[in-house]
Parts: structure tokens; C-alpha cells; sequence
């Protein structure tokens, strides 16, 4: 009964309020909404207007705009950029795409016309532009609208055309940053059917730049790439380096509306994955749209990141690439250049796989920890890194080694060390757990950078190595520790595991529902916590093992209710 008068009186309530918004739609003179809003709400819908003004109309898919102009008594006017982002269709079959995906100006045929150098009464054209500096504006109006834009101010009232004096290339407003012979190398986003890429090196050595030019003093700037899961790594990244807070890491799609005194455009695209995707040439118009807007966002300073070996013959990409040759100025780093280049913050960087191992075998004798390694094909591992690895795992301490599943040839001698193909990477990796974290090229011959700080480690590992970021490397002797602790199953006689229930902590055989399942013990829950090492998820401190009332063992970070209100990991997580 009492449920009933409360969903009555909510019904009242929500009666009330539709009468009101009723009431604002019939008198007002000047309605602001979604298109979305426009073709589902009924009461827009059905509401007669004299004028309707469409803004972005090149991301409005038709059927939108043909629902707008059936309520619409006089004119209906459409602002802007069919040379910008189009609208977004997910389904690819042909109806979707010939209705969903094409704007009204492809629709229309005003786009063929403009394309063939041709007038449409139906359009004016806003061909003065303010933004950006001539270079910039340059490389924007004979890439995408064929000499037709005009420069309105002259480049000395330009607020932005001192930010050409910022690195790289200081004293040059178009910037071509050639990272072919880096060797990066682009793998797509884990798991089942995602298309999105990454590009862990692109990835430091773009933060570097932007680190370096923040500390100059240049604050107004942006990082964009075509791809959601490399601009959420950088994104992440940028928020635990303090002077990169505020700067922003986003999308092409995010970034259309803003602009910055500096754009840092990274292609991402490197080997294997060298095709072009749907964003980066596959499609050319919609290729040269997405890199449009990207470097019509530059006000002062357009540096564009790309391996332009791995993305040669792709017509959209070499004409920009043509572009930015004759407008621009060209950077072309080697390995032995970064240092001069991007400094050694937040990253040191490394020349070659020969000085990479010869830093692994200094940390190998200082570091107490668990390593693992992920060899491409192709890469040996010198004699001495290799007794410097049989040593550490003599010590007690896990060693395990990723290498290609068809190189049989990358360990001098074997031995006993943990060897799979499972988590296998493009590229070259070495953890040192929780201590260093070490990402490289495809190729001996190509750069390699160490990330030492824990913070910015968090960021990393996960994408880079394939492990969760608290999974352990355990060594033999820490595994039949922990045996012992959790201990056998009286029923069946199988190990114990622990299991979180919510955070509760449960020691249970997972063999058979029969079996029983019993709480942990503070004194099993402190021991296995030394053994793991289980950090805190915001502040690193050491998990400490703690009693409720009710007598359970739970974790707990020793700093919660002071500095910090972070939560352990799970000892799941750590196994």
C-alpha cells in the first residue's frame, strides 16, 4: 500500500513536471536541443517552427535533419564543415551506410560539386579563417579545401605565433616528427573484436615532448590520435605527471570544437600493424576528415608524429606528409637523438638493445624482485645477461622469459628459466616488479626507454606486458609458501585458493560444492601479504591485515581515514 502511494505520487510529479515543459515549449520564441531530442520527444516533435538553424551539420545523419525540416514552416539553415568529422554509423551494411553515414552536403551532391572546383547557390562558404598561423593554415586549405581559405589576420597579431619558439624544432609553427627509425611498433587493443591500437613508444616519447615543452612554459596544448585505447593509456599517463594535469589527451572525435596553441597529432600506425585502418587512410574521405580536424586545431604549433615508412602509399596520408614537407620542417631522430630531443623526463632512454642489457644486468645485481622478459624474433640475449639472469634465479627469485612461439635462438643458454609464447608482444618489454619497467623497439636497432617511477609504472604495465599490474612473478620457494599458508582441502585433499567474497576472505578448494570454505586467519592473511607484497591502489603502501568486529581478517591500506582512501588489491589479483 505504501509502495502504491509512493509510485502514484511520482506519477503526479512527473505529470507536473511534463505540464511545465509544455508550457516553456509553447511560449518560447528561441528552442535549443539535440537532434536526437528533436526526433524522439513528441512535444518538440510535433511543435511547428518558423526557423530552424542545424550547428555541426556535418555530423547530423540525414533522416535527423529530414525530421527537422518537416516541422519547419520557412527555412531551415545548416552550419558546417563537410571536410570535418561525417556522422557516426556503427552498422556497416549498405542501407546504413548510404542513409546513416553520409552527410545532407553528400546527399545533396554539394560536396561532387565543390570537389570538381565548382559553385552551389545553395551554399555560402566562410573562406576567411582566423585561427591559425600561416603554415599551419597553409597545409589546412591545399590538404582539404583546395586553396580556397584565406588568412584574415597577419601572423604578428596572432596571439599563438610566439609558440612557434617551443621544442621541437624551435623557430618552425609545422613540424613532421618522422619516428620511422625508432621502431616502434602498434598492436590492437586486447581482447575479442576491438580494432583500436596502441603504440606504447609513440606513447613516451610523445609525453616527453609535451613534458619538455611544459616546462619551457607553453600550458595551452593538446595530444590527439585517431584511437580510444592510446589516448585512455596517455590520458592516464598525463594524470599522474603533475605539470601534464590539464593537458589534453583525446581523440580525433573528442577534440572536434577545441583548439590549442599546440597540437601533438600522433598517427600511432606502425608495424605490424601497417595496413590502414578505417581512421588513417582505409577510407579516404573519411581519413582525410579525421586528420582535418586534428591539425586545424593548432592555433601556433602543429607537430605530427608518424612512422612514415609504415604508413607510405596511403594517397591521404602522403599528401599531407607532402604538405608538411613543403610548409614544415622535418625531424627524423635516431635512437642516439632522443636524449637531445625529449630529455630523459619522464623516461631515460636507451640507444640500443646492447646498452638495454647492459642497464638490465645493472639492475639485475641491485633489485630484489621478480623479473620477466618478452623477447621479439630476432633478439639474443648476451651471455653475460644471461648469467646475470641464471644468478637472480639462484637468488630465490622468479625469472620468466616470453619469446616468440618460431625463435628458438634468443636465450644463449636456456637453463631453467620459465620460457612461453603466452604474452608475447610486438615489441620488447622487461619487468622488474614494481621497481622498473622497461619498454622497447621490435628491433635491436631501434630505441628503447625505462620507466622507473611507480606511478607513471601503473600506467604502463598492463598494456605493455599483457599481465594485470599486481600479478606477482612467483618464484618455486614463494609458491610452497603460500601452499602452506592457505593449506589442503580436509575433504578432498586439493590446495586451498583464496577466494574474495565482496571483501571478505575465504580459503576454498573450488573442486567441489561439498567441500567447505572457511575465513582466513589474520595470522594466514598477514603472511601472505609479506610473501605478495600487496599494494595499495592509490598511495603504493604495503597492505596490512586487520580484524573486524566480527572476527574476519581483512586488508586494508595502512594509511586509510588519514592521507589516503584507497583499497589493497586482491590477493587474487596477486596470484
Amino acid at each position: 500500500k505504501q509502495l502504491n502511494e509512493i509510485i502514484s505520487e511520482i506519477r503526479l510529479i512527473n505529470s507536473k513536471i511534463a505540464a511545465y515543459i509544455e508550457e516553456i515549449v509553447n511560449n518560447a520564441r528561441v528552442l535549443t536541443t539535440t537532434l536526437a531530442m528533436f526526433a524522439v520527444r513528441d512535444l518538440i516533435f510535433n511543435f511547428s517552427f518558423d526557423s530552424v538553424i542545424i550547428d555541426e551539420a556535418s555530423m547530423a545523419s540525414f533522416p535527423n535533419v529530414l525530421a527537422t525540416g518537416a516541422c519547419t514552416k520557412k527555412r531551415i539553415s545548416m552550419f558546417g564543415d563537410f571536410r570535418q568529422l561525417p556522422p557516426i554509423c556503427s552498422l556497416q551494411n549498405e542501407c546504413a551506410q548510404k542513409w546513416l553515414a553520409r552527410d545532407l552536403f553528400d546527399i545533396a551532391g554539394i560536396k561532387n560539386k565543390i570537389d570538381l572546383g565548382m559553385n552551389d547557390p545553395r551554399v555560402t562558404m566562410l573562406d576567411i579563417q582566423y585561427r591559425m598561423v600561416s603554415e599551419i593554415a597553409a597545409v589546412v586549405n591545399h590538404f582539404a579545401y583546395s586553396g580556397r581559405l584565406k588568412n584574415g589576420n597577419p601572423d604578428r597579431s596572432n596571439q599563438s605565433f610566439n609558440v612557434r619558439n617551443f621544442p621541437p624544432a624551435e623557430n618552425n609553427a609545422v613540424v613532421l616528427l618522422d619516428i620511422s627509425n625508432l621502431r616502434s611498433a602498434c598492436m590492437k587493443k586486447p581482447g575479442e573484436n576491438s580494432h583500436s591500437r596502441y603504440n606504447p613508444l609513440s606513447i613516451a616519447l610523445t609525453s616527453c615532448l609535451a613534458l619538455k615543452a611544459s616546462k619551457l612554459g607553453l600550458k595551452n596544448m593538446a595530444v590527439i590520435n585517431p584511437y580510444k585505447y592510446h589516448s585512455f593509456i596517455t590520458s592516464r599517463l598525463f594524470s599522474d605527471i603533475p605539470r601534464l594535469k590539464g593537458v589534453l589527451a583525446a581523440t580525433v572525435h573528442k577534440s572536434q570544437g577545441s583548439e590549442k596553441d599546440c597540437i601533438f597529432f600522433d598517427l600511432t600506425d606502425a608495424w605490424p600493424l601497417d595496413e590502414a585502418s578505417m581512421l588513417t587512410g582505409k577510407k579516404s574521405d573519411k581519413a582525410l576528415r579525421m586528420i582535418n580536424v586534428a591539425i586545424s586545431r593548432a592555433r601556433g604549433k602543429l607537430v605530427f608524429i608518424a612512422d612514415c615508412d609504415s604508413v607510405k602509399n596511403r594517397p591521404i596520408i602522403d599528401r599531407l606528409i607532402d604538405l608538411l614537407h613543403e610548409y614544415g620542417t622535418v625531424l627524423k631522430p635516431s635512437p642516439d637523438d632522443l636524449h637531445a630531443l625529449v630529455g630523459n623526463k619522464p623516461f631515460s632512454w636507451l640507444s640500443d638493445w646492447n646498452s638495454t642489457q647492459k642497464s638490465l644486468i645493472e639492475d639485475l645485481e641491485n633489485l630484489k624482485c621478480p623479473v620477466a622478459i618478452s623477447l621479439p624474433k630476432g633478439f639474443a640475449i648476451s651471455p653475460e645477461l644471461n648469467d646475470a639472469l641464471a644468478r637472480h634465479d639462484r637468488n630465490g627469485f622468479a625469472v620468466k622469459i616470453f619469446r616468440h612461439p618460431l625463435d628458438r635462438n634468443s636465450l644463449a643458454n636456456p637453463g631453467k628459466f620459465d620460457s612461453t609464447k603466452k604474452g608475447h608482444k610486438a615489441w620488447f618489454w622487461a619487468w622488474l616488479r614494481q621497481k622498473k619497467l622497461y619498454i622497447g623497439s621490435y628491433s635491436t636497432d631501434g630505441a628503447f626507454c625505462l620507466i622507473s617511477d611507480f606511478k607513471l609504472m601503473k600506467s604502463f604495465v598492463q598494456p605493455v606486458t599483457g599481465l594485470r599490474y599486481a600479478k606477482q612473478i612467483l618464484s618455486v620457494e614463494q609458491i610452497r609458501q603460500l601452499n602452506h599458508i592457505f593449506g589442503t582441502c580436509p575433504n578432498c585433499h586439493a590446495q586451498r585458493k583464496p577466494l574474495h567474497d565482496n571483501k571478505l576472505i575465504k580459503l576454498t578448494c573450488g573442486k567441489n560444492n561439498n567441500c567447505p570454505e572457511v575465513g582466513i586467519s589474520l595470522e594466514q592473511l598477514e603472511s601472505a601479504i609479506r610473501i605478495l607484497d600487496v599494494p595499495c591502489k592509490k598511495c603504493e603502501s604495503q597492505a596490512v591485515a586487520k580484524m573486524r568486529k566480527n572476527n574476519t581478517a581483512y586488508m586494508s591500506c595502512p594509511n586509510f581515514n588519514k592521507d589516503c582512501d584507497g583499497w589493497p588489491y586482491y590477493l587474487t589479483d596477486c596470484l
